[in-house]
């Protein structure tokens, strides 16, 4: 759920898991999120914004699609939903924030990972979920941010092929 920090006594104290669920769902749906940024389209319940931004040299669609920030994806929502919500519910993970914290990797080079957890033994992770395609930036980023940071865990996760691989990327 965008910009949701979750922990498992809040879980319990709403009655559970599926009462959760239901609460935050209907939170998600009851305000669509505008972009300013792209013509008002906006996008309502998480879903992507209709059109793909333009090459400015070419005109040509540049083939990413884009969501409102803050905002999870589809891929990104799955993720959630089927890796880390588990691992929410069993203790290992006391903190999840999507988008929580941004690094900086040099000047006027920034990077957001999808999701900022925090494990149930104090260690912080971080995970980047990509779909089938993935644009090379994403990789060198991420590489040259566990590099720069080792005190923090890096994962890379893809959907690919209807199932996750998840790796840990080396620091």
């Amino acid at each position: 759920m965008p910009g949701v920090r979750v922990s498992v006594s809040e879980i319990h104290a709403a009655g559970g898991f599926a009462r959760w669920h239901e609460r935050m769902t209907r939170a998600a749906n009851a305000h669509p999120v505008k972009s300013p940024v792209l013509g008002g389209g906006g996008v309502e319940n998480g879903q992507r914004i209709g059109s793909t931004p333009k090459n400015a040299a070419t005109g040509q669609e540049s083939g990413k699609t884009t969501v409102a920030r803050g905002t999870p994806n589809l891929t990104e929502r799955r993720y959630h939903e089927t890796y880390l919500l588990p691992r929410i519910l069993t203790g290992e993970i006391v903190g999840c924030e999507f988008e929580g914290k941004t690094f900086e990797l040099a000047r006027d080079c920034r990077y957001t990972p999808d999701w900022w957890v925090v494990l149930a033994n104090g260690l912080t992770e971080v995970h980047e979920v990509k779909g089938k395609m993935v644009w090379e930036d994403s990789r060198i980023k991420v590489k040259w941010a566990a590099q720069r940071f080792p005190e923090v865990r890096f994962t890379w996760a893809q959907w690919k092929g209807g199932k996750w691989t998840i790796k840990q990327v080396p620091a």
